[in-house]
């Protein structure tokens, strides 16, 4: 199973676009997927661990 997570400025192509390479190779992605800027991406460590945390449970 994957989990995306992305700090392109392209997130709202970038993930529909991976999601659909993947999931062509029969791999399971989920819908949910953790998007931090590049250029903010240091504010969002917290946020990240969170999210990954949550994932693991």
């Amino acid at each position: 199973m994957v989990i995306l997570f992305t700090t392109s400025n392209w997130s709202r192509r970038t993930v529909p676009a991976l999601k659909k390479i993947l999931k062509d190779k029969g791999i399971i992605v989920t819908d949910d997927y953790f998007y931090a800027h590049m250029l903010n991406i240091g504010n969002r460590t917290a946020a990240a661990e969170t999210f990954g945390a949550n994932k693991r449970n």
